[in-house]
């Protein structure tokens, strides 16, 4: 008796056919995404400005409020004009200007004279403060 073996002929592996992506599918998806971003990156980027020139201004209004109880914890007077105005603003960017028509005093009391305080940014944007006497409550900033 004679054995023999038969193999049979090797199968072919067949890989599915429509599960991947072609190169042009790809190139327009990266296309859409590239419009997309093109559009929201500059309306994000005035978004992160607009809200640094919120805290910053909200800093500065913190600041100007407090320069009443400064003065009163302090028992000595303090004035505010435009060449005072970095030092006694310590959150005051480099680039960012305070400028004031006449000096503001701040008694040791905790009264002031009151008076108006412009606040300019580095793109020229102007925001007018108004310190209201005695106590120097602060009038909401309007953007020039």
């Amino acid at each position: 008796m004679k054995i023999t073996a038969t193999f049979a002929p090797p199968r072919q592996i067949q890989l599915p056919r429509g599960h991947g992506f072609t190169l042009l599918e790809m190139v327009v998806v990266l296309a859409i995404i590239a419009t997309i971003a093109g559009v929201a990156l500059p309306n994000f980027a005035r978004m992160i400005e607009s809200y640094e020139q919120k805290a910053t201004l909200g800093a500065i209004n913190s600041e100007l409020s407090a320069l009443s109880f400064r003065a009163f914890s302090q028992a000595s007077p303090i004035s505010l004009s435009s060449e005072s105005s970095r030092v006694l603003v310590g959150s005051l960017p480099a680039d960012w200007r305070i400028s004031v028509e006449k000096p503001i005093n701040f008694e040791a009391n905790g009264f002031c004279s009151g008076g108006d305080v412009t606040v300019a940014n580095k793109n020229n944007a102007e925001w007018r403060l108004k310190l209201v006497p005695p106590l120097c409550k602060m009038e909401t900033p309007a953007p020039k």
